[in-house]
């Protein structure tokens, strides 16, 4: 947040100055309540001076912004054919392990889920409801095609209305996908929780499963982004909220005594 400040208060100071420009300089031509004080004739020069300062800065500021949003935009659409990829891979293990008439109805589902990603793709933010029942309907495919083998859970703080709430689109998914294929890859009795934290600024996303964790320096790996989906989403939250806070705030792995452990903070958007 400070640093979402700093730019705010230059252009606040710059108005300032330009301000006192515009007073002097009519006070020293019109009214002259000050004679005598020849610094007033070089300080109104000085301050009308601040106009183009003021002008340059707004101006660079927004095309900060638009780079920053098409940058924003470039990898959100970049998760759509990592996501497709890592689905295709999902029905080639599924036909092998139970067959076509398995595969039949899981394309079924499956283009219902991507009806919906296709929707929400050229969208910045969607409801967190949006997100939720895609990260639903993803959870449920994968939890068929691993024949049942994990138990899932989403829950939300009482005070979060997730049709009034706004998040950018498929963030969890990497990070539920991460747990599903690594983290449970040989666990019978696998759970992934789902948490939705609410804080007066931000939300918390928590991913968690009880899965094999993960070893320090793969998580260090992970949380400097070489795994695609992650480094997306890191990219895509950078760009989107570089302002708010440090990369290292926004996004943490933790090992759990059993399993592992995703904490994602996003600003509060209503």
């Amino acid at each position: 947040m400070n640093q979402l400040l700093i730019p705010r208060l230059i252009q606040w100071l710059s108005g300032c100055w330009l301000l006192l420009g515009i007073v002097l300089l009519t006070d020293y031509c019109y009214t002259p309540l000050f004679p005598g004080i020849p610094i007033l004739k070089p300080l109104s020069i000085l301050s009308w001076g601040g106009f183009p300062v003021y002008l340059l800065y707004t101006l660079w500021t927004r095309s900060r912004k638009k780079q920053s949003a098409l940058e924003e935009k470039l990898r959100r659409l970049q998760m759509n054919p990592h996501f497709l990829f890592n689905m295709l891979n999902s029905i080639a293990e599924m036909s092998r392990q139970q067959g076509p008439a398995a595969v039949d109805r899981f394309l079924v589902r499956y283009a219902r889920l991507m009806r919906l990603v296709l929707d929400h793709s050229n969208n910045e933010l969607i409801s967190l409801s949006e997100e939720l029942e895609m990260i639903r309907m993803y959870l449920e495919l994968e939890c068929t095609r691993k024949n049942h083998t994990f138990t899932y859970d989403i829950s939300l703080d009482a005070d979060i209305d997730a049709d009034t709430v706004f998040v950018p689109p498929l963030l969890l998914q990497p990070f539920v996908e991460n747990s599903i294929w690594h983290g449970l890859q040989n666990i019978e009795n696998g759970s992934i929780k789902i948490q939705i934290i609410y804080n007066p600024d931000h939300l918390e996303y928590l991913v968690t499963d009880n899965g094999s964790g993960i070893n320090p320096a793969i998580a260090q790996a992970q949380h400097s982004g070489s795994g695609k989906g992650i480094k997306i989403t890191r990219d895509r939250i950078r760009y989107r909220w570089q302002s708010w806070w440090p990369p290292a705030d926004f996004l943490q792995l933790r090992n759990q005594h059993e399993g592992l452990q995703v904490a994602i903070r996003v600003p509060l958007i209503q």
